[in-house]
């Protein structure tokens, strides 16, 4: 029988003896699994294992499956997220430190600091803001991370198993999934309403501004103008000048909305395709119904036209975004108005249209820098390498695209705004 309280996953951060106590003292279906006969704990534990799921892609957090056996044959998975870990100590002994989404940091010290403050948000959402109706993940133990008492955090979930998948990155998000996706946004932002008081009193800024975050893009948008050059031709050089500058950010995030007489709503900040789990129909097909909205990092009380951004801008094709724009804005403002209830609308439709357009632009921005980084570091190994080509190919366009209606908003709509920033 193995020895699960001298034996770890991944660093030595967390023994498999922490997760069996935890799974048995807090979920549910461990207990099940261990019953035998209807007898409680008459199952035994005879081997544990675990699979970095993150395989490391995620440079400053690890996934884990953590499987248990039991003596019958029998089996049970579970998940652990261990932010920082190993992906975080290789990263902080390179010069260049640079997080998932291409935001470099000062030194050692910043990185560490901003990752500690993400991943205790993502606590705080589940241990305090309480936000649940919304698919979530059964989050069974979310542990802060307390770097100056040698504390480490972690978050221990129950298993999406075999009944939801995550829709590729090059596939867009259909029209289904988006109106689903959107319902939870407004329902968010309704929690807010009825409960502002006392989110007001966390602390829910937003938790990082990049402050070389330019200078990756123009990195990565070299590599774009080398590996596809007729792509793209003027517009990077009429969407930059608009938007690559930190203010620009800090604006659209903590200010734009206040312009437009909407009130500071929570948003989940990080709303794409790979923080999104479908349910799957029988024959195995991501289905429009969503499983679980992850990765709670990035949740601030700000902007609240950033998440709908974010999730047309990067995971849906400009024919979807374009067709459906004024269905999905009214679904949006017609389930915000159910949810409200007897509580009066606190702004108008069209404002908040008004202020999507910089939500827009800034999501474009960083639209940039997800698909050039997707794109440009392909493993070279890949076996589709045609299947792999067509993917670029819809992404490039994608991205294109999303310039093209970036520019039509600058040179447009914003024609006659004022830069003062």
């Amino acid at each position: 029988m193995q020895d699960l309280k001298n034996t770890f996953i991944g660093k030595d951060k967390f023994s498999y003896q922490w997760v069996f106590e935890n799974l048995l003292s807090e979920d549910e279906e461990f207990q099940k699994f261990l019953c035998f006969d209807g007898i409680p704990n008459k199952k035994t534990i005879i081997k544990a294992s675990s699979f970095d799921l993150s395989d490391g892609k995620g440079c400053f957090s690890e996934v884990f499956r953590v499987t248990f056996e039991a003596n019958d044959g029998s089996s049970y998975n579970t998940i652990l997220k261990i932010p920082g870990s190993s992906h975080f100590n290789d990263a902080i002994n390179k010069s260049v430190l640079i997080d998932d989404n291409g935001n470099k940091f000062e030194n050692n010290e910043s990185m560490q600091k901003t990752l500690v403050q993400m991943h205790n948000r993502e606590c705080e959402f589940y241990n305090m803001v309480k936000f649940t109706d919304c698919p979530l993940p059964k989050v069974l133990k979310a542990v802060h991370w307390e770097p100056s008492s040698n504390s480490y955090g972690c978050l221990l979930m129950r298993d999406l198993g075999i009944k939801a998948k995550m829709q590729s990155f090059s596939e867009s998000l259909t029209p289904g999934q988006v109106m689903n996706v959107v319902e939870i946004i407004a329902k968010l932002h309704a929690f807010t309403i009825k409960n502002i008081d006392r989110i007001k009193g966390y602390n829910m800024k937003f938790p990082y501004f990049s402050k070389d975050v330019d200078s990756i893009v123009d990195t990565q948008i070299k590599k774009l103008k080398t590996k596809f050059p007729d792509m793209f031709g003027d517009l990077f050089e009429r969407f930059l000048p608009f938007v690559s500058n930190e203010k620009f950010g800090k604006y659209v995030t903590v200010d734009c909305h206040t312009n437009f007489n909407i009130p500071a709503l929570l948003s989940h900040g990080d709303i794409w395709t790979n923080n999104i789990y479908f349910k799957i129909d029988n024959n195995g097909c991501i289905s429009n119904e969503v499983e679980a909205l992850l990765d709670w990092q990035i949740l601030n009380l700000g902007n609240p036209t950033i998440d709908i951004a974010r999730l047309l801008m990067i995971s849906v094709n400009a024919d979807i975004r374009h067709q459906y724009h004024d269905a999905i804005f009214d679904h949006y403002y017609n389930v915000l108005t159910k949810e409200l209830g007897d509580i009066p609308q606190l702004f108008l439709l069209e404002d908040f249209k008004k202020c999507y357009k910089f939500s827009q632009l800034l999501q474009t921005y960083h639209t940039i820098l997800m698909i050039s980084i997707f794109t440009n570091y392909i493993p070279k190994e890949d076996k589709n390498i045609l299947a792999q080509k067509y993917k670029e190919e819809i992404l490039m366009l994608r991205l294109k695209q999303a310039i093209e209606d970036g520019v039509r908003i600058i040179e447009n709509d914003l024609k006659d705004f004022e830069y003062d920033f």
